[in-house]
C-alpha cells in the first residue's frame, strides 16, 4: 500500500514542477495583499478562460468540453493535450477524494 501511495504522490509532483521564470512582485500600502504577476503562459488559466461555461475542480469533467478547449490551446500538440488532460483529471480526483475533509484542511490533505 506505502508503494502505491509513494507512487501516486510521484505522479502528481511531476504536474507541479516549478520552472524558474522572471516575475513581478507588487507591494501595497497596508491593509492590503501584495501579489505576483500571473505569467502570461500559465496553460491552466488559459484553460479555464477558454472552457465552455463555468469550469470548477469540484465538478466531473466534461470530455468533450475539455478536449475541445486544449486543442484551442494546443492545436496539434497531441503530447501537450494529454499532459493537460491528466493534470485536470489528477487535480479534479484529488479534489473528489478530499471533499469530506474540512475545508480548511482539504489542501493539506491533497498535499499528503
Amino acid at each position: 500500500m506505502l508503494q502505491r501511495a509513494d507512487t501516486f504522490v510521484q505522479q502528481v509532483q511531476k504536474y507541479f514542477v516549478v520552472q524558474p521564470k522572471e516575475v513581478s512582485f507588487t507591494v501595497v500600502g497596508s491593509g492590503q495583499t501584495s501579489t505576483f504577476s500571473v505569467p502570461l503562459d500559465n496553460v491552466l488559466e488559459q484553460f479555464i478562460s477558454q472552457y465552455p461555461g463555468t469550469f470548477s475542480f469540484s465538478n466531473p469533467l466534461d470530455h468533450d468540453a475539455a478536449e475541445k478547449t486544449m486543442k484551442s490551446i494546443f492545436l496539434d500538440n497531441f503530447g501537450a493535450q494529454s499532459w493537460l488532460l491528466n493534470v485536470l483529471q489528477t487535480v479534479v480526483l484529488l479534489v473528489y477524494v478530499t471533499s469530506s475533509c474540512p475545508s480548511n484542511l482539504q489542501f493539506s490533505v491533497m498535499e499528503l
